[in-house]
């Protein structure tokens, strides 16, 4: 509840992330959520990305270690593609684009096995398509 305050107080503060636009809504004067509610929601989308995040790498490893030929050929991606990106400067975000392999793994783990198996959603009213 600090860190919301003090960025709601401090307009310098402001940054492009969920809370910040949260707080630009907010200051904007719109009918928006209380500060105990921005928290709140801030809480589940830290909760809900980690478990699926987790789930994510969990399901992934297993699946790479059942197919160890595939094992192989990530982690030579990864070697390769670091190796070049290394020579003297922090990897940085730029360096997952370049892992097309790894990049198709990760969503055949998320088809195979979704992080969120079961979802429930109903519709305020009825609608005619």
């Amino acid at each position: 509840m600090h860190v919301m305050e003090t960025r709601f107080r401090n307009n310098a503060a402001h940054r492009e992330d969920l809370l910040g636009l949260m707080i630009q809504a907010r200051r904007s004067g719109a009918n928006t959520l209380s500060n105990e509610e921005i928290v709140g929601e801030c809480k589940t989308f830290f909760a809900t990305g980690t478990i699926t995040s987790t789930t994510l790498l969990a399901w992934t490893m297993f699946l790479i270690s059942i197919y160890p030929q595939w094992q192989a050929k990530i982690r030579e991606e990864v070697l390769r593609e670091c190796h070049e990106e290394e020579q003297g400067e922090v990897l940085s975000i730029n360096i997952l684009g370049k892992l097309k392999l790894l990049n198709m793994v990760l969503p055949e783990t998320l088809r195979l096995y979704n992080p969120i198996p079961f979802m429930t959603r109903r519709v305020a009213s009825d609608t005619i398509l």
